[in-house]
């Protein structure tokens, strides 16, 4: 992906270049900013693997521990740039740079402060127990992410959400059917309290307080 649109609101577009991530990298990142949180000085953190591991509820073998260098690697490939109103432009990467030592899974990894300052604002935090109850379902797990962006879902159409969610379902008849199924399942986590997709094809959240 190379410079391509993947947020656009209220004059604010955000572009994404690097490899398309997955939800096991959002798993890694948000570990990251969840431990970064407690770190008020510098833009460096230090953590074990086992500690980040356990965060994101995997398990802390071998195998998961070379998994994770992998995920940090691709999250250092990453440049994510923040257009205001076509005048200014913020650019950088999720995960500028780290270091680990192999004898005994200890990471030093920078961050960057200007990212962090959207997750202390209290609206970017995800649910971990309501995001592991979604396991294996990753439409409901991509939903709920963007669920919990938002301090008030805004209504938007099936379509819409359809893109933001990288859907190949070609149909969109069969996508809103997994759109409900989808939905279902979150208001099962009890992170939302009720949807519906009215008449014009918008669908309305109501997140849970």
């Amino acid at each position: 992906m190379e410079r391509e649109v993947i947020f656009s609101q209220s004059g604010f577009t955000i572009t994404y270049t690097g490899k398309q991530l997955t939800h096991s990298d959002l798993d890694v990142f948000e570990g990251i900013m969840h431990v970064a949180r407690g770190t008020h000085e510098g833009n460096k953190i230090r953590f074990r693997s086992r500690e980040l591991l356990r965060v994101i509820d995997r398990d802390t073998g071998k195998c998961q521990y070379e998994w994770l260098l992998n995920v940090m690697g691709r999250l250092t490939a990453t440049c994510i740039a923040i257009h205001c109103d076509g005048g200014n432009v913020f650019w950088g990467s999720l995960l500028p740079e780290g270091a680990a030592k192999l004898e005994d899974g200890s990471f030093t990894v920078e961050i960057n402060r200007q990212l962090i300052k959207l997750f202390t604002r209290g609206y970017t935090i995800i649910e971990w127990k309501q995001r592991r109850a979604l396991a294996k379902k990753p439409l409901a797990q991509h939903l709920h992410a963007w669920i919990c962006s938002h301090e008030r879902p805004y209504p938007v159409t099936v379509e819409y959400l359809r893109k933001l969610t990288g859907s190949d379902t070609k149909a969109l008849y069969r996508f809103r059917q997994l759109l409900k199924t989808a939905l279902k399942a979150i208001q099962a986590t009890g992170a939302i309290h009720a949807w519906e997709i009215d008449r014009t094809d918008k669908v309305h959240i109501a997140k849970s307080l």
